[in-house]
């Protein structure tokens, strides 16, 4: 599952899932996370229409959610996921 959601003028966030709800093992974690990331990425430079070298970027994930913020290359920008424990 991915989205993106224009945040600001020429500011977008892509959001991504790349494993199923719950816990992820360990071993398995990060391979989900930077698989998320990516798709987030991508969804956000489609919805932009911006190629990567023409876009400025913050990429944050944890368990196998990616999310990014992305902006026209001068723009200054940061986003960070955290996971919460009980």
């Amino acid at each position: 599952m991915s989205l993106c959601s224009r945040v600001a003028d020429n500011v977008w966030l892509g959001f991504a899932r790349a494993a199923p709800s719950g816990y992820i093992a360990i071993s398995e974690r990060l391979k989900h996370d930077r698989r998320a990331a990516r798709a987030a990425l991508e969804e956000a430079l489609a919805a932009s229409g911006l190629r990567r070298d023409e876009a400025a970027t913050s990429t944050s994930h944890t368990q196998g959610v990616g999310v990014v913020l992305l902006a026209p290359i001068h723009v200054r920008l940061g986003i960070d996921i955290v996971e919460i424990e009980r």
